[in-house]
């Protein structure tokens, strides 16, 4: 995930507040739709992104 977040623009939309998503090292917003209007060039919407990424296990 940290190399995809070097090379692109990753914008978490969740229930994490601004300053914990930007701590995470991915861009905030709050408005689905006007962010979606508002993109230039290409992008992905992953809906339920978070059964794609691994989890450490301890």
């Amino acid at each position: 995930m940290l190399n995809i977040l070097k090379r692109f623009k990753v914008t978490l939309i969740s229930g994490f507040s601004k300053s914990e998503t930007e701590a995470l090292g991915f861009h905030h917003t709050d408005d689905v739709d006007q962010y979606i209007q508002n993109l230039k060039g290409k992008g992905y919407v992953i809906p339920f992104a978070e059964n794609i990424l691994p989890l450490a296990k301890g």
